[in-house]
């Protein structure tokens, strides 16, 4: 049985390497730096990943392990899930709302 359901098999070729890490946390920095050189790091990646020298899923699953530790590392485990979840929730509500406007 899986502990922990992010090691499954169906992830197993698409675990982040360390280059990845990097490309994930220099996007995610200039990203939420408001960085002037975020857009062209964001076009290079996305080069890289047409070009077929990156791929988008490790990178993605990057963000997500950077994400959750920085977020646990604030907070307890469950506060920071519920927070996840109610973001989550009114990005759906803010999608519907949007939607009925139209």
């Amino acid at each position: 049985m899986i502990d922990d359901p992010r090691e499954a098999d169906e992830l197993r070729d698409y675990q982040p390497r360390l280059q990845d890490h990097v490309v994930a946390k220099a996007l995610w920095l200039g990203y939420a730096s408001a960085s002037r050189g975020f857009p062209l790091e964001f076009l290079e990646t996305r080069v890289g990943v047409l070009t077929g020298e990156q791929r988008w899923e490790p990178i993605l699953l990057a963000v997500f392990e950077h994400a959750t530790a920085m977020a646990f590392g604030l907070q307890p485990e469950q506060l920071a899930i519920a927070r996840l979840r109610a973001d989550y929730l009114a990005a759906l509500a803010d999608v519907a709302e949007a939607e009925e406007a139209s």
